[in-house]
């Protein structure tokens, strides 16, 4: 089974890279036909994303998607449970949004360079809120949404971590609403594989859902604590409900 896994994540890594390649020159094409950078954010990341989950063999099952269309700036969030997640958010909220990830994740391979030329947002962990809030501004002043993984890691636990404070307070600086959504695997794996990731795992059938949005908290930080545990609810609910769904 080891050596299936690790046969299955190179096929997924050589997909990954070979899509990539594929998009640079419809990338450059694109640019030179005057096509706007908000144009290949709603079209060209989808292909790119939408290409790796057909061949890569994932099926995903989705709903509440109409919770997703803001026209103002939102944060969603999600939980993370293993390297599909970004694919699929990508594919499925048609939307100009940035995820925050971790800095250690620049210099991942074929990931890394890629997140950085899309514009996402690097943090460290010991940087802060504040410097959070400072890197995010000018995103959301421009009128972009931000992916952010509350449990600040790829999930460890059966269903879901606890949550960091990050989300909340800054949805409550900036005045935004939240809106979660979760993805449940039926057949979860939390092992690591192949370069520490788990392209080789076969998740079976994924479900993808959008939540109904959650208005930002008051300014304190208590109220964003409060926030964060109503959220971290509503979210494990939704996964458990859809989990005991798969094997009932």
């Amino acid at each position: 089974m080891a050596a299936l896994r690790a046969l299955v994540s190179i096929y997924r890594l050589l997909i990954i890279l070979f899509t990539c390649l594929f998009m640079i020159p419809v990338v450059l094409l694109s640019y030179a036909i005057g096509k706007s950078n908000e144009w290949g954010f709603y079209n060209l990341r989808r292909i790119w994303s939408g290409t790796i989950l057909f061949f890569c063999f994932l099926r995903v099952e989705v709903s509440g998607l109409k919770n997703a269309q803001h026209e103002k700036p939102v944060i969603y969030l999600s939980n993370h449970k293993s390297e599909y997640d970004w694919y699929i958010f990508t594919h499925y909220v048609n939307k100009i949004w940035r995820a925050v990830i971790k800095t250690e994740l620049r210099n991942f391979f074929i990931g890394g360079p890629m997140s950085e030329k899309t514009g996402q947002i690097f943090h460290a962990k010991g940087e802060g809120i504040d410097k959070l809030l400072e890197k995010c501004r000018p995103y959301i002043e421009n009128g972009d949404s931000i992916l952010m993984f509350p449990e600040g890691r790829r999930t460890r636990s059966e269903y879901l971590d606890e949550f960091q404070t990050g989300a909340f307070v800054m949805a409550a600086h900036f005045k935004i609403p939240l809106v979660p959504a979760v993805i449940v695997e039926e057949y979860p794996n939390n092992r690591a594989g192949l370069f520490g990731r788990k392209y080789g795992h076969n998740p079976g059938k994924i479900r993808f859902k959008v939540l109904p949005p959650l208005n930002y908290p008051g300014k304190s930080r208590k109220a964003a604590e409060h926030l964060s545990i109503k959220a971290h609810g509503i979210m494990l609910a939704e996964i458990k409900n859809t989990f005991h769904e798969f094997h009932s």
